[in-house]
């Protein structure tokens, strides 16, 4: 059970903390590849234009799955267990940063 937070080193402290009942395996990389995860976490997603005004952004991912954007890519394919899991991480991430 993992979870990717790309930007995240800056929180790794707080990220840790809200991880501690959940478990999951924390990484602040893309596969281990330090340019992917610098191509991803800047170029792609929401938190781009953050990234860009130099304003600190984490983006949560979970990966690319061979069903990603697929017709395989339906609700029966989610591991729910894994998926709250991380919704209960980033959710008590998000409340430590008010």
């Amino acid at each position: 059970d993992y979870l990717m937070a790309l930007g995240g080193e800056m929180f790794d402290f707080s990220i840790s903390k809200a991880n501690r009942d959940e478990n999951l395996h924390i990484s602040y990389s893309y596969y281990g590849s330090r340019n992917f995860t610098d191509l991803f976490y800047k170029s792609m997603g929401d938190q781009k234009w953050f990234v860009q005004k130099k304003i600190p952004a984490v983006m949560f991912t979970s990966g690319i799955t061979q069903n990603t954007n697929k017709p395989a890519d339906t609700a029966d394919s989610l591991d729910y267990e894994v998926f709250a899991k991380r919704v209960r991480v980033i959710g008590r991430w998000l409340k430590s940063q008010l």
